[in-house]
């Protein structure tokens, strides 16, 4: 059962002042549920799984041996809690991880780099990709949009379970980036090189922009490669540029298929 404070509380982690302030975090839906509990990477600590009386029965207990607290709730407390219109039958309650990105392993492949996106749905979608392109480390600046915002974690689909995303400042991203060999920023550009035709890296760190205003001025010079994704004739009459999670993932799609196609 729990108390007025502790639905206060819990309902408090809807905004980023709160999950800073409390360390948690809330994952909401039978299937984001699922994929915390049954994750292998064991990326998160749990501390509570609210949920409602049959979402509880349909589990296996051994699906709930990582969980240190159970607590069934009604509908009406999950509604309290939920921080969705239509509230789900289960929300399980996170620490917010440390994470330390180890630059050595990161070095190997591609990463990527979101400078200033502010969209929740971009980002988890980003996420969603990069995970099955197999790329699991983003960094973003502190200005974007934090990924234990709600609708970040769901539209990242589980994605949140395998892919670890770091919050540096630019500069000094910038300055640990460089003194690393040969991994170059490749970033893109509506003035860059064509990316099907480019010759590129087999590894490096992908650079993408805000929603709006592109790639920030102070990074343009330090990028190694500029890139762009051509549009048809048509489109380039109509439209500005590409949303940048689409833009993402045809970049991602590409530099694996490159990378595959070097390693031949």
């Amino acid at each position: 059962m729990l108390s007025n404070n502790q639905i206060k509380v819990l309902s408090s982690l809807k905004t980023k002042k709160y999950r800073d302030i409390h360390q948690k975090f809330l994952a909401e839906g039978e299937k984001i549920v699922h994929d915390i509990l049954h994750s292998p990477s064991k990326l998160f600590r749990i501390q509570n799984l609210i949920a409602s009386p049959d979402f509880l029965n349909s589990l296996p207990a051994s699906g709930l041996k990582s969980v240190p607290e159970i607590t069934e709730a009604s509908p009406a407390i999950l509604q309290k809690i939920s921080s969705l219109k239509t509230p789900n039958k289960a929300i399980l309650v996170c620490e917010i991880p440390d994470y330390q990105p180890d630059f050595v392993s990161i070095s190997k492949g591609y990463s990527l780099y979101l400078d200033d996106i502010r969209d929740p749905g971009n980002l988890g979608t980003i996420m969603r990709t990069a995970n099955w392109f197999g790329m699991h480390h983003i960094f973003c600046s502190t200005e974007s949009v934090d990924v234990y915002n709600p609708k970040v974690i769901q539209s990242t689909m589980g994605a949140i379970c395998t892919v670890k995303v770091y919050y540096m400042e630019r500069e000094a991203l910038l300055t640990k980036m460089e003194k690393i060999e040969d991994y170059a920023l490749i970033g893109t550009l509506l003035e860059g090189e064509n990316i099907f035709t480019s010759k590129l890296p087999g590894k490096g760190m992908i650079v993408l922009g805000n929603e709006s205003k592109g790639i920030s001025d102070v990074l343009i010079p330090r990028l190694a490669f500029k890139i762009h994704i051509p549009a048809s004739s048509a489109a380039r009459e109509h439209s500005e540029s590409l949303n940048v999670a689409s833009a993402a993932a045809i970049v991602m799609a590409e530099l694996s298929r490159k990378s595959e196609s070097y390693s031949k």
